[in-house]
């Protein structure tokens, strides 16, 4: 009988003691032959190490004396693993199917230019998927398809092709991380998800959202207190500046990114009218220079990939959203 792949589930975690008990027990009841669960502690100053003790007989834990931030340690964790396959989760993703790892492995297999798979994603509603997937058009316009309850959509397949997805729980083969030259670690979190979703399709690759399955995503509250929510936007600009000009064509960059500086814009205004507050424009200015002060890396980051990339077209851009 042929030895199933090995298949590492992956879990970052960092000051979520709120969800992790629930979270690990979810994930212990997956049924696959060749399983193992790491788990990273990002140096966590709640509870969050005293509940991963708890789990020391089931998964392998790892525990950091600092804090690498998000993409640093991730980039870590599968530069040096030894598995075939890894699935990445967020630390409040709840695995709701005792069989994800077979029904994403057959997926998977099946398609041979694939580069990441995720899973559809509900949160507060469980029988609402919130997230068909990202797509955005040429004037930087995001596009999700979401909020439509399972049993009222009209997908005859079991996958959507799709720019991205946010990464909370996503699959793939070791190898091709390497070729995707990993998560753009020049900021603490929110560079990852689109960029390195963008670089796997102009290096040959496909996307894909697998519907069949679905997870909850129980940390939806995660950025709604003002703080949080602040930095978020403090990143983004930075964020998606980065992806565009180091993955675009030059004209599409150009054009892109000009249509998102008066979005982004825009959004801050309405944030100040909404609020009737001056409170968030101190952190989007913040977006601006962390943008500038990073430009002689970006320059390096994109003439490697665009020397390197194998389709010339930016075809992320064209592709459509789902019909429901």
């Amino acid at each position: 009988m042929k030895k199933e792949p090995l298949v590492t589930i992956w879990i970052l975690n960092y000051n979520w003691e709120k969800y992790l008990e629930k979270i690990l027990d979810s994930i212990k009841e997956i049924v696959y032959s060749n399983l193992e669960i790491l788990i990273l502690d990002n140096n966590s100053i709640d509870r969050s190490k005293e509940i991963l003790k708890k789990y020391s007989n089931k998964a392998k834990i790892i525990y950091s004396d600092k804090n690498l931030w998000y993409s640093k340690w991730k980039n870590l964790i599968v530069k040096n693993a030894k598995w075939d396959y890894v699935l990445l989760i967020d630390n409040d993703i709840l695995i709701n199917d005792k069989k994800l790892i077979d029904n994403l492995l057959d997926f998977y297999v099946s398609k041979k230019n694939i580069g990441f798979l995720w899973v559809s994603m509900t949160e507060n509603v469980k029988d609402r998927i919130e997230y068909y997937g990202v797509y955005y058009s040429y004037f930087w316009i995001k596009y999700y398809k979401k909020g439509f309850y399972i049993d009222k959509t009209n997908i005859r397949s079991n996958t959507i092709k799709a720019w991205g997805y946010n990464w909370w729980i996503v699959f793939f083969k070791k190898e091709i991380w390497k070729k995707l030259w990993w998560y753009d670690i020049s900021f603490p979190f929110h560079v990852d998800d689109i960029d390195l979703s963008a670089r796997a399709w102009i290096m040959w690759y496909e996307n894909y959202i697998y519907i069949t399955d679905k997870v909850q995503h129980l940390g939806y509250d995660k950025y709604l207190d003002k703080l949080s929510h602040a930095k978020k936007w403090e990143y983004y600009y930075v964020w998606v500046m980065t992806t565009i000009w180091k993955n675009f064509r030059l004209k599409n960059a150009i054009l892109t990114s000009l249509w998102f500086f008066i979005k982004y814009n825009a959004y801050l205004l309405i944030l100040v009218l909404k609020n009737k507050s001056l409170y968030y424009i101190p952190y989007f200015f913040k977006g601006y220079i962390h943008f500038l002060k990073n430009i002689s890396l970006l320059r390096q980051k994109r003439k490697k990939i665009q020397k390197n990339r194998e389709i010339k077209k930016d075809i992320f851009l064209d592709i459509k959203l789902p019909k429901f």
